[in-house]
């Protein structure tokens, strides 16, 4: 995107912080140590952050601190962004998260980092687990149908086998009034 005029710089500089400050996501930026240097609204809302804010680490946010280093770190080494699912905390709560992490490289106001956007997947997980849990009811009652059905057809059919063999030795053989 070409910008010529220094207004019209200023105008796509502004739409985008209005971007990033009125987005429903978590929006952090860090620098490569995982320090935050910016976190929009949503995040502080997420978080119960207060709006003054110093020293807050993404480590700080997840449940398990360990994974950044053994499965995170290994991939942005190597230049690449990851997208996954997390466990987040807060104060009173722990709850997943679905993850992207997008590495930045050194330019002449930053020595690089990273841009981490975080969505709250907790009704998404809950609405999986009732659609998994309503799949399972429904193949239980599946198979509880089958059942009946064969135990009724047994039931019916072997009556029924003794009713049309009498009434064909019925039919086989004359009357006998006597």
């Amino acid at each position: 995107l070409h910008v010529r005029s220094r207004r019209q710089r200023q105008m796509c500089i502004r739409d985008r912080a209005l971007l990033l400050k009125s987005s429903g996501e978590f929006i952090g930026i860090c620098n490569l140590k995982f320090e935050f240097t910016f976190l929009n609204d949503s995040a502080l809302k997420l978080f119960s952050i207060a709006p003054n804010w110093k020293s807050i680490k993404f480590h700080d946010f997840l449940f398990e601190d360990n994974i950044i280093e053994k499965e995170i770190t290994p991939i942005l080494i190597k230049g690449k962004g990851w997208i996954g699912e997390l466990n987040a905390k807060t104060n009173n709560k722990t709850f997943p998260v679905g993850c992207e992490i997008i590495p930045f490289q050194t330019t002449q106001l930053s020595k690089g980092g990273f841009y981490i956007i975080l969505r709250d997947i907790t009704e998404r997980k809950l609405a999986i687990k009732n659609l998994v849990d309503a799949k399972d009811l429904a193949e239980n009652n599946m198979k509880m149908r089958q059942q009946f059905l064969a135990n009724m057809s047994h039931e019916v059919r072997t009556p029924m086998n003794s009713i049309i063999g009498l009434s064909l030795i019925h039919i086989s053989e004359p009357t006998r009034l006597g």
